[in-house]
């Protein structure tokens, strides 16, 4: 383009003495033509130019643009991998929970504190599956960090409040946007409404055995739910054979053995037998 109009604004020269098709006067006649054809030469050079220098600073905005979204997704990556990191649950430490208390209730809460302080959850709840005049209830059986009474029990009929639609559904309920009032965590300080909750049912063979409720200031997602699950079916798996045990204990002590049966029978024949000979 630069060159195309360098050799336009020196036709009139190249014409004249170069290859002296035109006359100075011819030329004189002829520059109203020419003052024309230069004024739309550097009008089109310009508009080039312009379009140019556009061209080149806009690829520049998308080169930065390209490599800022580049390195904020690294960073996003970074961030997420970290997150995941430090969210990791060591299951020993809730096996050994596990192996060294007896009682499932005072198991259930330490667990459930485990985890809350974990994650850095606000707030925690425990619940077990119970049944009431033949209606199928949820009772609060531990919890952390929760502003209760001590003589103050929490109930939930199944499809009742969110406790209860994800013990009826047995699906894991994760909220990002609490409504307000639901809960608060309270401390010395004040009360604050968390923005986050995590319902989890925790299952025994197939069958519903309780339900975990978690709630947070900070996101909780999939990796904290499997978090629960695991911990908690570490604590079924205890309570499964217990409750094993108990029933074995129970058959050997209603049923009697054999020899014992023909021991019985024999002594119960002598005391019939003495009955009658004193008749």
């Amino acid at each position: 383009m630069i060159f195309t109009a360098y050799t336009l604004f020196k036709l009139q020269g190249d014409l004249v003495y170069e290859s002296q098709v035109l006359s100075i006067s011819d030329l004189s006649d002829a520059s109203i033509v020419f003052a024309k054809l230069y004024l739309i030469t550097g009008l089109t050079l310009l508009i080039g130019l312009g379009g140019l220098v556009f061209s080149l600073n806009k690829s520049n905005v998308e080169v930065i643009y390209v490599e800022k979204k580049r390195n904020d997704n690294i960073d996003d990556q970074g961030e997420e991998k970290e997150e995941q990191k430090s969210h990791t649950l060591d299951l020993n430490i809730i096996r050994d929970m596990v192996a060294k208390e007896a009682d499932q209730l005072i198991l259930a809460k330490n667990i459930l504190t485990h985890l809350c302080k974990h994650i850095d959850a606000g707030i925690g709840a425990f619940y077990t599956t119970s049944k009431e005049d033949g209606k199928r209830m949820l009772e609060m059986k531990a919890s952390y960090a929760l502003a209760l009474g001590e003589s103050q029990t929490i109930k939930f009929e199944f499809g009742e409040g969110l406790v209860g639609q994800a013990a009826l559904e047995q699906k894991t309920l994760i909220i990002d946007d609490i409504p307000e009032g639901y809960i608060k965590i309270v401390s010395g300080l004040g009360s604050a409404t968390p923005t986050h909750l995590l319902i989890v049912p925790v299952k025994r063979d197939n069958e519903l055995f309780g339900v975990v409720e978690i709630a947070s200031f900070t996101e909780l997602g999939k990796n904290e739910a499997e978090m629960v699950g695991a911990a908690f079916k570490l604590l079924t798996q205890k309570s499964a054979g217990g409750t094993k045990a108990t029933k074995a204990e129970e058959g050997t002590t209603e049923k009697p053995t054999e020899p014992e049966a023909e021991e019985k029978k024999e002594k119960k024949s002598r005391t019939t037998k003495k009955g009658s000979n004193k008749a």
